[in-house]
């Protein structure tokens, strides 16, 4: 009888920059075929279930989030990136595309998605 390995199951939001910035390092790290990734939608049905599962197992949803094993869970992209980057013993300064990324659009981009969430909740 085979055991079957579970994979770690990484939850990514769509125009999500920290779910981009996990998933930038995934790939430059050659991880993704090693993750299963939950790609969802803003306004989706499938958001509302990844919320449901989530808020289940985290004391605050959020994306990305991984289920590492069942019944646990962690949040917050640079934890999932760290933790990512220990087991696999990658030093995440060798990245460069990665590296790139966090210094250049991400900046960006973040300052432009808070904005963005600021407004909302004025809205």
């Amino acid at each position: 009888m085979t055991e079957t390995v579970f994979k770690p199951v990484v939850y990514l939001l769509r125009g999500c920059p920290f779910c981009m910035k996990l998933r930038v390092f995934l790939l430059e790290a050659g991880l993704i075929d090693q993750v299963d990734i939950k790609l969802v939608e803003q306004n989706s049905q499938a958001l509302v279930q990844a919320r449901e599962t989530l808020a289940a197992h985290l004391p605050k949803v959020g994306f990305p989030a991984v289920e590492l094993e069942p019944g646990r869970y962690l949040a917050n992209s640079d934890a999932i990136i760290d933790l990512f980057a220990e087991r696999s013993d990658i030093d995440i300064a060798t990245l460069p595309t990665f590296q790139d990324f966090v210094g250049g659009m991400f900046t960006g981009h973040i300052a432009l998605y808070r904005e963005n969430m600021q407004l909302k909740q004025q809205g």
